[in-house]
């Protein structure tokens, strides 16, 4: 799944019903210790287009330092 790759997470248990869904899930947040900003806005933009100066600033063609972004 795109979302547990992209998030490091994991789903754990679900359960679907009529109308609705459950999930339970686990954030591995060990393996997220080691990711850089860099490496945080690339898996992030997987899923969203997010703002411009993140594009830029992972297109290359921002000035932008990085804690400029945050």
């Amino acid at each position: 799944m795109l979302l547990s790759a992209v998030f490091s997470i994991e789903i754990a248990s679900y359960a679907i019903m009529s109308n609705h869904y459950h999930l339970v899930l686990c954030a591995d947040d060990r393996a997220t210790q080691d990711w850089s900003m860099r490496e945080v806005l690339e898996r992030w933009s997987k899923v969203f287009r997010g703002p411009i100066a993140v594009q830029d600033y992972l297109s290359g063609t921002a000035n932008n330092s990085p804690s400029s972004i945050a």
